[in-house]
């Protein structure tokens, strides 16, 4: 079986003749001509890491669904993909970079921010037409800074048996 010639795109193949060397009593430290190694498609890589990337994206924001689509992320990793050959990036060692884990701890955190000031925001953006309409109803207006509403009607701290 050792010389018989084995496909090496067919790494189960390969890795079979290894074992078979291994029990005639090969040496199981020396390298197998038989598994070499794959041709990686680097452009593939850098889709699929922009296409995880990005789902994970749409999992918190689900409205950019429509407009990130898969050939937005192709578009996004064939441009990695051709960044990476310029600047030598190897996607192995930018996924290991510890930047890279600070920036996947922070996300949750990042996303839980982003969706309480979008919260706040809106908050404001109501509260100001409904906070004026009961002041115009009661015909009071809004108390100046530094006042105190006492029974619906505004006093200065300090004056009229309020405050000290």
């Amino acid at each position: 079986m050792q010389n018989e010639t084995i496909d090496a795109s067919d790494p189960l193949a390969a890795l079979s003749q290894e074992a078979a060397g291994i029990e005639a009593g090969a040496d199981p430290s020396s390298p197998n001509p038989a598994m070499q190694a794959l041709p990686v498609d680097t452009a593939q890589e850098w889709r699929d890491a922009a296409a995880m990337g990005c789902g994970l994206i749409v999992a918190v924001y689900p409205e950019l669904k429509a407009d990130w689509t898969k050939e937005v992320y192709d578009n996004l990793g064939n441009a990695l993909d051709k960044c990476a050959q310029r600047y030598g990036w190897q996607l192995a060692e930018i996924l290991g970079h510890p930047l890279l884990g600070l920036a996947f701890a922070t996300w949750p955190m990042a996303t839980s921010l982003s969706r309480v000031v979008k919260a706040r925001n809106e908050a404001k953006a109501k509260k100001p037409a409904a906070a004026q309409a009961p002041a115009a109803a009661s015909g009071f207006a809004k108390a100046a800074p530094g006042t105190v509403k006492i029974d619906g009607v505004a006093e200065t701290p300090g004056f009229a048996g309020v405050g000290g």
